[in-house]
């Protein structure tokens, strides 16, 4: 920032304020035409107080230099102007070019300049005949995507994100079948799709849509799964009369369908976000070992973090145990895992006991905390996000219904503490994606 003028007065304002002073207190006349002696005196003596003046105005910079060199700081070395410089071949141009160090380029003479600025090139360059057509960031957390071609080609002069996403990604399924689409107007087709997972064909949002008018227009279709085959079976009971258009340089008259929700990532051996009792305690950070039903606790929260947000991947909660437990004889011991849906209401996604780990898609092989084992389940598109412990996230509810086991199988009372589950070491949480599905992608993501 530039230090305030003491003294705003120029050399005009100095003759002016001179010649008001000496008519004032002499009887020196100016005259009206022609040159005089005292005239010109008074400009010589406004000439120099402007330098009197100039250096006036230096004494706040140099009080500020002498402040900085009294704590030890030094002014930098002068140092050459450094700017980036594109060199564009002509077009047409049959080699690539050589732009050799030292080559001199002259940057136009600033307002009131009549000197050009010229720099000088401080390495040999390459000018190659190559152009870059595509500059695409994907996040695979989030499942995004940004073209940055623009930036990158130099046409904005703004940073851009090297890892961050700006739109949804695009997972997209193209169907040709020429000349069988393009003659099935009106009629009903049929699209059987071979896949071993059911799941994510019934309840992931799949539209199928068709190139009619110039666009993608949408499709009305129905599904079903025939298990003995294996495979997904699309119907479009009215099929309308397809436009040839072209997809990735191949012109048919195609049908898509596009994925309407994120893709999960591939990640693994990462910890817990947060858990805790709830509702008596709030969540804290995970520690080793935890025990996540105290005593008075028939509930227990657990915060996956990443891994619960993306909705339709399969999340594996791996468990290991300090010391296995015992179930009491006859006992109708527990654990029901809940999710909260839409913001309102807390629904079941999944339930085990100590003789069966639950129904598919949710697996619990701990048997309900009663051995080492995984808990898996996909996570649900409507399981809503909430704030626990000042943080926001998608956290499970593990509730233990009916407490009753015991330590050792020669104990056997109801509502002795149970070392093998009262003490757990959640190690580590995945979440993979179906194997065979969308894209025929079968990959693993591992968090918390």
């Amino acid at each position: 920032m530039q230090s305030p003028k003491i003294d705003n007065r120029t050399a005009a304002d100095l003759a002016a304020e001179t010649a008001e002073l000496v008519t004032r207190f002499t009887g020196w006349r100016p005259p009206a035409e022609g040159g005089d002696p005292g005239r010109a005196l008074v400009g010589v003596f406004a000439h120099y107080a402007e330098h009197v003046v100039d250096r006036l105005n230096r004494l706040p910079e140099k009080n500020f230099l002498a402040f900085l060199n009294l704590i030890g700081a030094e002014p930098i070395t002068p140092q050459p102007a450094r700017v980036p410089l594109t060199f564009t071949l002509a077009d047409g141009a049959p080699v690539d070019g050589v732009v050799p160090a030292g080559t001199q380029v002259a940057a136009p003479a600033r307002q009131g300049d009549e000197n050009e600025v010229t720099f000088e090139t401080a390495q040999e360059l390459l000018v190659t005949r190559a152009r870059i057509v595509a500059a695409l960031v994907y996040d695979p957390w989030r499942d995004t995507v940004a073209d940055c071609l623009d930036a990158v080609q130099g046409a904005t002069d703004e940073p851009f994100p090297v890892f961050g996403g700006g739109r949804p990604a695009d997972h997209e399924l193209y169907v040709a079948c020429e000349p069988l689409l393009a003659d099935a107007a009106g009629r009903s087709v049929r699209l059987d799709l071979r896949s071993r997972s059911r799941w994510q064909w019934e309840t992931w949002p799949i539209r199928w849509s068709a190139w009619v008018g110039g666009a993608w227009q949408p499709l009305t279709t129905t599904g079903q799964y025939d298990q003995a085959g294996q495979r997904w079976q699309v119907t479009v009971a009215s099929l309308p009369a397809l436009e040839p258009t072209e997809v990735n340089g191949t012109t048919a008259t195609w049908l898509r369908a596009r994925l309407e929700q994120p893709m999960a990532p591939d990640r693994q051996g990462l910890t817990p976000a947060d858990a805790g009792p709830t509702p008596a305690e709030r969540p804290s950070p995970v520690t080793f070992p935890l025990s996540p039903f105290p005593s008075g606790a028939q509930e227990w929260l657990l915060d996956g973090g990443l891994v619960f947000g993306q909705a339709g991947s399969v999340a594996e909660v791996m468990i290991r145990l300090d010391t296995t437990g015992t179930i009491a004889p006859a006992s109708p011991f527990g654990v029901d895992w809940h999710y909260l849906a839409d913001g309102e209401v807390w629904k079941l996604l999944g339930q085990s006991t100590a003789t069966s780990p639950g129904t598919a898609p949710f697996v619990d092989s701990t048997n309900g905390f009663t051995r080492n084992g995984i808990v898996s389940f996909r996570v649900p598109a409507d399981w809503s996000w909430q704030d626990q412990a000042s943080r926001r996230g998608r956290s499970a509810v593990c509730r233990s219904p009916t407490k009753t086991c015991s330590t050792g199988p020669a104990r056997s009372r109801a509502g002795a503490r149970a070392s093998g589950w009262t003490r757990t070491r959640s190690r580590a949480c995945r979440a993979r994606r179906p194997e065979n599905g969308w894209n025929n992608c079968a990959s693993r993501r591992c968090a918390n």
